[in-house]
């Protein structure tokens, strides 16, 4: 049985000095030594089976000699801020001509990059600059191509393939420009119309059924509507303008003005009656007042004893200038006189272009 000695102190005989103990003192594990206690130098120790020292407890500095080994899974929290100036075996990248909104491309040289000056982007906008073109940015754009010559879009592919420009939205895709090498076909595909537009205005539309509209191409026609005596050959002049696209016909003289050079289907119809012996009539169309271009006849033989109605009707496909007028006349074949008869529908002149050139 182990002895024991209870004491609240314990000092020397004359009250000064320390004790001396001979032998190892094993404290109560359930007991604490406190820290007021411990006074003067302590001897040096072996801090290897220390654990879970609060990390404010540590304070000073540690000799770098006594750091061997530090693991990553030993840094924890946040670490002070310290200077690299010191620091060894770190590689430093260069990055050649950089600035604001740069794109950093690798060289050709270790370690370094290089900001080029040509490719930008400023969050919004991917602009390639070869050159200073002096346009403006649309404002929807996200991709700008800008050179101060001339400058394009290339895609390639083996001579077998396709190659395409999709447009799509949150249904799906909408349209498409395709390329098929194979047939060497160039392909417009939508889910709508195909419209070519100048400014706000539609100069052609192929509709989703396929009919072609050009709402510009020049298309008239006149209508001729006074019964009157006439001898000899006389200028035709269709009063009543019922259409004009193109603002091509004047009722006022009776003319048709090509806006554009081109190919012009043209027709004109006049209905008459003879009066006692005339007995051939000609209907003509006449380019800038020259002589007639075509020209349709009608003759009664024999000479009608009373009057006699009939019908001139001419067409034909002119190739005309930008600004050739055309007109139509009317000439009796004889000394006696005539009368224009337009009643239902007998006097129209009319065209349309077929095709500029």
């Amino acid at each position: 049985m182990a002895s024991k000695i209870k004491a609240d102190q314990f000092e020397t005989l004359d009250g000064s000095g320390n004790i001396t103990l001979n032998n190892s003192v094993t404290m109560a594990s359930t007991k604490t030594l406190p820290a007021a206690s411990l006074t003067g130098a302590l001897p040096a120790i072996s801090a290897a089976a220390l654990t879970s020292i609060p990390a404010g407890n540590l304070t000073g500095t540690v000799a770098d000699a006594r750091i061997s080994t530090l693991t990553a899974s030993k840094l924890t929290g946040a670490l002070p801020a310290i200077s690299g100036a010191n620091l060894t075996g770190v590689t430093s990248t260069t990055i050649n001509n950089n600035a604001d909104n740069r794109v950093i491309t690798g060289s050709g040289t270790a370690n370094t990059l290089e900001g080029e000056s040509g490719l930008t982007f400023n969050g919004t906008v991917l602009h390639t600059n070869a050159g200073t073109s002096g346009a403006s940015t649309h404002a929807a754009s996200r991709i700008r191509i800008e050179d101060d010559t001339h400058c394009g879009i290339e895609i390639t592919t083996p001579n077998t393939s396709e190659q395409y420009i999709m447009f799509s939205d949150p249904q799906g895709q909408a349209g498409e420009i395709k390329y098929a090498h194979a047939s060497d076909l160039m392909q417009f595909n939508s889910t709508g119309s195909h419209k070519f537009v100048q400014g706000a205005t539609t100069h052609m539309e192929i509709d989703s059924n396929g009919f072609v509209k050009t709402p510009k191409t020049p298309v008239f026609r006149g209508r001729y509507s006074t019964e009157a005596s006439t001898t000899g050959i006389s200028d035709l002049i269709y009063q009543n303008q019922e259409i004009d696209v193109g603002s091509c016909y004047n009722p006022s003289n009776g003319r048709f003005t090509a806006p554009v050079s081109g190919y012009y289907y043209l027709t004109a119809m006049l209905g008459t009656y003879k009066n006692g012996s005339a007995r051939g009539i000609s209907l003509r169309m006449h380019v800038n007042g020259g002589s007639a271009k075509l020209t349709a006849d009608s003759f009664l033989a024999p000479a009608p004893s009373s009057n006699a109605h009939t019908s001139n009707t001419v067409s034909g496909i002119l190739l005309l200038a930008a600004n050739d007028y055309v007109h139509m006349s009317l000439q009796s074949h004889s000394t006696y006189s005539f009368t224009t008869y337009p009643a239902e529908g007998r006097g129209n002149f009319s065209g349309f272009m077929i095709t500029a050139t």
